[in-house]
């Protein structure tokens, strides 16, 4: 359900949660999924034939194929994901009233509760698709002997893709229902910083556990989202969603010039490709900090 390090972190660093900055993070990551994510998966649909002609697009074959999702083509797995993100915008309401409901105002860093962990990981998650989704179209649409973006960065997207084809099979589904479903989560307190003891709660009222990702939160180590829970650094964040939006437009409408764009359009795709390179590192430094 969750690895370690994010127990670990909170207990051992003394660092503290605010229900604020969760309820913060719910706001921003549905107006990133509105704004950009949903648009951006809508441009990808309407470009399906040229993406067709893309070798990279076979991860979207192989996602479909891991998930089970039944998909007769790539556009049909793009509809799936888009379909999942307007399951999370439709039961946005809820969420909030879970983050309301359960969360105290503060959560200790030595007294993290089960259902705590639990609607910490499922925000950190919405949150990390959202990011992932576009970072998996931006990488469908990029020659790797022809780009400006680190090859440490491309292969990070490229190793988490198990991770996102995880989450998708979790969440893809009724996800009103399984926010409804952590209600029932135990209030225990973990004390056990490894990952066992999170993998045994069990829904206090049917005896059945909560399925939830077993990954970090992709490429995103839950670490940099917490430390952005702690202060107000929101704006930021969607200032990275809007230029991977931009990137990704002007990648595929390159590719519909049949890779003879101008040279502004170019030069522009290697502004945005430096631009959240940089981005990219400083969230390196927050996390390691």
């Amino acid at each position: 359900m969750f690895k370690s390090t994010l127990i670990s972190f909170l207990r051992h660093n003394d660092f503290s949660i605010k229900k604020t900055g969760i309820l913060n993070t719910v706001a921003s990551t549905m107006t990133v999924i509105s704004n950009e994510v949903i648009p951006m998966l809508d441009t990808a649909i309407d470009s399906a034939d040229e993406l067709a002609s893309i070798k990279n697009n076979a991860m979207l074959y192989n996602m479909s194929k891991i998930t089970k999702y039944k998909a007769k083509s790539n556009k049909d797995m793009l509809v799936g994901i888009r379909t999942m993100f307007k399951g999370f915008l439709a039961a946005e309401k809820d969420l909030v009233k879970l983050v309301n409901k359960v969360i105290p105002t503060v959560i200790p860093s030595s007294g993290a509760r089960a259902i705590d962990l639990s609607v910490a990981k499922v925000v950190v998650d919405l949150y990390g698709m959202s990011n992932y989704t576009l970072d998996l179209l931006i990488m469908i649409l990029t020659d790797p002997k022809d780009t400006d973006i680190p090859k440490k960065r491309i292969l990070e997207i490229k190793n988490s893709f198990n991770d996102y084809i995880e989450s998708f099979i979790v969440y893809h589904k009724d996800f009103d229902k399984f926010v409804k479903d952590i209600y029932n989560v135990s209030s225990v307190v973990i004390k056990d910083d490894s990952n066992n003891s999170l993998l045994d709660v069990l829904l206090a009222s049917k005896g059945k556990k909560l399925k939830l990702p077993n990954n970090e939160g992709f490429i995103n180590n839950p670490i940099y989202h917490i430390r952005m829970w702690m202060v107000d650094r929101e704006m930021e964040k969607y200032e990275a969603f809007k230029d991977k939006k931009k990137l990704i437009e002007l990648k595929l409408m390159n590719l519909k010039l049949d890779g003879r764009g101008d040279k502004t359009i170019k030069k522009q795709i290697e502004y945005y490709e430096d631009k959240l390179a940089s981005i990219e590192s400083e969230i390196k430094d927050i996390e390691e900090d």
